[in-house]
């Protein structure tokens, strides 16, 4: 087994696992937050290539062995949750214009975010955050 931080080259390689990967570690709360698993697939989707972002491949590290995924850890220093999960909002309209997330959908998101804020981590400068290992 292999343990590596996640470089461009994995993203297209693990695109079609991810989003379980990171479903498996909180079902309930993703489903609670985002209304079902397509939307969380979604999202997973846009952000998983796109760096700086909350699901983006260059915060992951992997553990592979012979080219399959085992496991995958997600992780933030500091106040990198916040900012990435407000990168976020540059992936919705395109997700939006697609119907991949319908607006009805997003905008039943947006009323609850208010509501969910304590399930998210703050932000410290001082922590390092790990959003999900699987």
């Amino acid at each position: 087994m292999e343990i590596s931080r996640a470089t461009p080259a994995n993203v297209d390689e693990f695109a079609a696992v991810v989003s379980e990967l990171f479903w498996s570690t909180g079902a309930a709360t993703y489903e609670y937050q985002l209304g079902s698993r397509a939307v969380m697939d979604a999202i997973v989707g846009a952000s998983w290539p796109t760096p700086g972002t909350l699901f983006g491949y260059d915060a992951a590290t992997l553990a592979t062995d012979r080219g399959e995924l085992l496991g995958i850890e997600l992780g933030f220093a500091d106040a990198q949750f916040v900012v990435r999960r407000h990168a976020l909002g540059s992936l919705w309209p395109p997700l939006i214009e697609s119907g991949k997330v319908g607006a009805d959908q997003m905008a039943r998101i947006g009323r609850g975010a208010a509501q969910w804020a304590w399930l998210s981590a703050v932000g410290r400068s001082d922590v390092c955050y790990i959003h999900a290992i699987a």
